[in-house]
């Protein structure tokens, strides 16, 4: 009888042993299927990602060269490269481009990535971070991500991004712990308008080439040296403006013409063309504008035969509104000339 209750004993808990060990598989095999892949997550990375929000929850104000916010501001997405390039896509008015040089890497697990910035001191910024509680949600076909991460200079904050083409005109909604937008502006260059142009007059900076021309018509005048030959431009209402050049004798008498501006585009497109006996004058061009400062422009001259020349122009102590008055600054204008005569 006893010999009969010890083998019971031992099958029952030889029983239990092995169903215990069989749950315990069971509860692993269970974890192993939850649980995310790494290479899924890394595969589900890849692509562009728009930048959403960026909520502060510790801002530090001070920091080198500039407060985090600041740094990050003119980020409007993240591009996750196949070869584990990282790189940070900026905003249409960013004076800084990301993309120009290999400045980051990444990496990823199922819980987090991180972003490496390959030289801490190029850019002067370290712009890499280290996520946590990273989650990757679908709804529909749009993937959003969301994030914390702690910044260089000690700021923390929370990221929502969506998977798309980032579109570059479209800028992240940055907010402070309190819940105000944040806006600095470090690294946008400043937006130029018609009305920065208008009822102002733009004289070459002196130092700058200057080409002009000679009665030898057996030289060929390309549009480049045309548009190395304007000296000023000054813009008036309704479309008018007037500006001079350098022809063989020197410097030209002041002609009238128009400006069309294209606000899209930040640009000019002038009219004048005219064609004699000693020289063809064709100065029609398309000008891009981009604001240096309030008193300095760089002028990009550009039309159909290929031109592509970038000028800077200053902005002269005076308006000028008439011809008459456009010619009398001709002493100026000769010591451009001077100082830039292609020899």
């Amino acid at each position: 009888m006893k010999k009969t209750l010890l083998i019971l004993s031992l099958f029952t808990l030889s029983f239990f042993g092995t169903a215990c060990s069989s749950d315990d598989n069971s509860s692993k095999d269970t974890e192993q299927v939850v649980k995310p892949d790494p290479g899924k997550q890394e595969n589900l990375l890849v692509g562009t990602w728009q930048i959403k929000t960026i909520h502060f929850t510790k801002f530090v104000e001070e920091g080198i060269p500039a407060s985090d916010a600041c740094m990050i501001e003119g980020l409007t997405g993240y591009e996750f490269k196949k070869d584990k390039t990282f790189v940070f896509l900026a905003g249409e008015n960013s004076a800084f481009d990301p993309s120009a040089k290999k400045y980051w890497e990444w990496s990823a697990n199922e819980n987090s990535f991180e972003i490496k910035q390959l030289n801490i001191a190029m850019p002067p910024y370290n712009f890499g971070l280290t996520t946590l509680d990273l989650k990757v949600e679908k709804s529909g076909d749009t993937h959003t991500m969301s994030f914390k991460a702690e910044l260089a200079n000690g700021s923390q904050a929370d990221f929502v991004l969506e998977k798309t083409k980032v579109d570059p005109s479209i800028a992240s909604k940055i907010t402070l712990p309190n819940g105000d937008v944040f806006s600095c502006g470090l690294f946008s260059d400043p937006v130029i308008k018609k009305s920065d142009l208008l009822n102002s007059t733009w004289v070459l900076e002196k130092g700058q080439e200057v080409f002009k021309q000679t009665f030898d018509t057996s030289i060929e005048v390309t549009q480049s040296d045309r548009a190395k030959s304007v000296l000023v431009y000054s813009f008036l209402q309704a479309d008018k403006s007037l500006f001079k050049y350098t022809f063989p004798m020197g410097v030209i008498s002041a002609k009238e013409d128009t400006w069309t501006w294209d606000d899209k585009q930040k640009s000019f497109k002038t009219a004048y063309h005219t064609e004699n006996s000693f020289a063809k004058s064709d100065m029609r061009f398309t000008v891009l504008v981009k604001k240096i400062s309030d008193s300095k422009l760089e002028f990009t001259f550009t039309d159909d035969k290929g031109t592509n020349l970038k000028r800077t122009f200053v902005k002269y102590d005076t308006f000028i509104s008439t011809t008459d008055q456009l010619d009398g600054i001709n002493e100026v204008l000769n010591e451009i000339v001077a100082a830039g005569e292609k020899k």
